[in-house]
């Protein structure tokens, strides 16, 4: 014990070295009810963030914590440093280096819930690197939320400091951890060999604690598991309260309360149920009143336990003097925690560390008051006896539960060998397949097996990779009906024999409904074809006003005629007559003007003027020599184009044209009527098989309940005008279904937003 003091007292001197640093740090506190972006942070004026000596502890709190940090090196050459957050527990921590510009130049995430992989320092704390050069200054934004106490302070660590502050944080924890478990199975040992409960007691109070330490300092989410971040959420409340339950049930059986103190002893069971309650209770509460939960009752525990042990010890009780300085040299080391971060005392190494010091210490005095204790046997066989029954029962239990799911379960499940044999099947499979019942189908496993139309297919790929999940297939029922499942197949191994597990769902109806859909959208498009090419008789009305014009000029030129003939046409008759003849060559001029736009604008609507050749098309540069072409024929755009040099689809060069120019068009028609900066962002990336193409545009946007029928045809809110028939949109929906066979969809975004995404067509011919 006195080498252990020696090596905390040589790591406090230590820690005077650490604090050290030749960097100058202004901090900044900002706290709010809204989660912010780094952005909206960059927007908050001067006079709400509080400028503070250390970020302390802001208690537990909803709100979200934002830390300006300006970091200047006044020194003549660059240093670089790390940045490291005292509490290890926050939820999200992401900071963000900002240039003098106000420009984020970088960002790191940390915290419970990040995976620890994706850490860019691997650490249990969140920390991040700063490099700063000589005589400069660095700002850095940090963002903390959490569910757990909001300690916000921090320390600035050279990288060499570092090192040295990690290593001697692993000797600690390694040496406390160590300790703990050497205890645990040391008193597990004699537990066993002397019966005594409170020998288990103890044993699982050492176990209990040292889980409750391993999640609270962050070396469970750290180590033990790094991908699931979700689990810190819930672990700490529930070890938090497990851990009273033992810490309880030690001292009743160490002090044998029950009958010193039997109001004592009755109260402690009072008070163990409701913990226990409250542990069930977790799983209905969110986790900021789990957590509020959780100090609330330790607080109570922890002072109740506290006042038991001197009432025992008053009394004289044996042991009640050891276990109350043992519990309060716990209690003594996680209320200097606390106190180490709120810079009420010293924060070094000892301070930060007192829970798992007191801790030690604690298990260590308990230990040696539970060394006094050995007794003999005591109730051995009936405390086997009864596990060996509560085991029986759980098992009987769960195995009528199996039962149960395997008998009314909507999916048919069934097992067999290798050879083909049939060993179990329930009623779904039973009556998949037609049969009468169970009996029926185990004794013709052989003629099962070929119902299954690709069964040697199934056998090899079940040799091969050891499952086959979701495979579609063909399976023949008794009565000759060929019904569409799918089938999945595991390989197990129960009793050293290989078996295999399935699960077969019925999808013909499902199958079914899905191709009746595909030809109800093909007929719907055909029959939309065929209403375009009939509403184009609206020709008819511009067609007309040619008509009566050329009967007016007709006319005309009959009247000409007479005066001609006649010699009586004057000067002015013919100039009258050209006069005339120059407004109705105008009329037929644009009554042919808006005949042919009309025609061109319903032939558009139709996918078949695309079937040009497929080639394999470098998308940036395609779609750049698109987007220069509307920006010089629409400078007031700001059109950008966001697609990786690397992209190239085998597909319809026309089509992107036919893609680009409605909806430009839409948006300067539709979008953008007031605002002065017209913006439009293109993108394409690929993600696996698939490639995403956006559009956006920051316009006025379009109102939901267009939006529900914005891909149907003639659908228009400037009805009347004659560039805006209502066959923009329909004729783009039509290219996506027709030409790429994708998917096309409008996003819920401010202005304008769509969203296509297709495969490539390397085997796609166009219909």
């Amino acid at each position: 014990m006195p080498r252990v003091l020696l090596f905390f007292v040589v790591l406090c001197f230590n820690e005077l070295a650490w604090a050290h640093d030749h960097l100058v740090l202004d901090r900044a506190l900002y706290s709010t009810d809204k989660i912010l972006t780094i952005r909206d942070a960059l927007k908050v004026s001067e006079d709400h963030w509080q400028p503070v000596r250390t970020f302390e502890n802001q208690g537990f709190s909803k709100k979200e914590y934002w830390l300006r940090i300006q970091v200047h090196n006044p020194n003549i050459y660059p240093i670089s440093k790390i940045l490291r957050f005292r509490y290890p527990s926050h939820d999200y921590v992401n900071a963000y280096q900002i240039d003098r510009y106000g420009d984020l130049v970088k960002q790191w995430h940390a915290g419970d819930m990040m995976r620890t992989p994706r850490r860019e320092i691997k650490e249990k704390h969140a920390a991040f690197p700063v490099d700063i050069s000589a005589l400069d200054t660095q700002t850095y934004y940090v963002a903390i939320r959490s569910t757990n106490a909001m300690v916000l302070d921090l320390d600035v660590f050279s990288l060499q400091t570092y090192s040295q502050v990690m290593q001697y944080s692993i000797m600690i924890s390694a040496m406390v951890y160590g300790i703990l478990l050497v205890m645990a199975f040391y008193n597990f040992g004699l537990a066993v060999s002397i019966k005594d409960k409170a020998y288990y007691a103890y044993v699982l109070y050492v176990l209990s604690f040292l889980a409750f330490i391993v999640i609270q300092n962050g070396d469970g989410g750290y180590y033990l598991w790094p991908e699931c971040p979700q689990f810190n959420r819930y672990a700490l409340p529930v070890s938090g309260l497990f851990l009273i339950l033992p810490s309880l049930l030690f001292p009743y059986h160490l002090l044998r309360i029950d009958s010193h103190a039997p109001r004592v002893a009755i109260t402690m069971k009072g008070i163990a149920t409701f913990v226990a309650l409250c542990i069930v209770s977790l799983a209905f509460l969110p986790i900021t009143m789990s957590i509020t939960l959780l100090n609330v009752v330790s607080f109570v525990c922890a002072l109740f336990m506290l006042v038991v042990g001197l009432y025992l010890a008053y009394r004289g009780v044996p042991l009640a003097g050891i276990y109350t300085f043992a519990w309060s040299l716990l209690l003594v080391g996680f209320i200097v925690l606390p106190l180490s971060s709120l810079d009420v005392i010293d924060n070094n190494l000892f301070t930060r560390n007192a829970n798992l010091i007191g801790g030690v210490l604690e298990t260590v005095l308990l230990s040696f008051a539970l060394s006094r204790r050995i007794r003999t046997e005591r109730l051995a066989r009936l405390q086997a006896v009864e596990d060996s029954l509560r085991a029986q029962k759980e098992a009987n239990r769960n195995r009528k539960s199996f039962e149960h799911l395997f008998q009314q379960a909507p999916v048919g499940i069934f097992r067999f060998r290798f050879n083909g044999t049939l060993l179990a099947v329930n009623p779904m499979f039973v009556k998949l397949l037609g049969y009468d019942n169970e009996s029926e189908v185990l004794a013709k496993s052989s003629e099962i097996r070929k119902r299954f139309r690709d069964e040697i297919a199934l056998e090899q790929h079940i040799k091969e990779s050891g499952q086959v999940i979701d495979y579609e297939t063909i399976v023949v029922r008794k009565d000759g009906e060929e019904r569409i499942c799918n089938l999945t197949l595991k390989q197990r191994k129960e009793l050293d024999e290989d078996l295999i597990e399935g699960f077969i769902t019925d999808v013909t109806e499902r199958k079914q409904h899905a191709n009746m859909r595909r030809l109800m959208e093909e007929e719907r498009f055909s029959s939309m074809e065929q209403l375009v090419m009939g509403v184009s008789h609206e020709v008819n009305t511009p067609l007309g006003n040619g008509l009566v014009a050329v009967d007016h000029m007709q006319g005309v030129v009959d009247k000409a005629e007479d005066k001609f003939l006649r010699n009586k046409m004057t000067k002015m008759d013919f100039k009258e007559w050209l006069q005339d003849n120059q407004s109705i060559l105008e009329i037929l001029k644009n009554s042919l003007k808006s005949i042919k736009q009309l025609i061109q604008r319903f032939r558009q609507v139709s996918a078949s003027h695309m079937k040009t050749d497929m080639a394999h098309v470098e998308m940036h540069q395609h779609l750049t020599d698109l987007v220069d072409l509307y920006q010089a024929t629409h400078p007031e755009l700001d059109i950008r184009l966001h697609c990786h040099s690397s992209i190239k689809v085998h597909t319809y060069p026309a089509v992107w044209h036919s893609l680009l120019e409605p909806l430009i068009n839409n948006s300067l028609q539709h979008g953008f009527t007031q605002q002065e900066n017209k913006r439009i962002d293109i993108s394409l990336m690929q993600l696996g098989d698939d490639y995403v193409w956006e559009y956006r545009d920051n316009g006025q946007g379009i109102d939901p309940h267009v939006a529900e029928h914005v891909f149907e045809p003639f659908v228009t809110t400037q009805r009347g005008a004659s560039k805006h028939t209502g066959l923009g949109l329909y004729r783009v929906y039509n290219v996506v279904k027709q030409v790429l066979h994708g998917r096309i969809d409008v996003l819920k975004e401010d202005g304008f937003a769509l969203q296509i995404t297709f495969n490539d067509a390397k085997e796609k011919t166009l219909n």
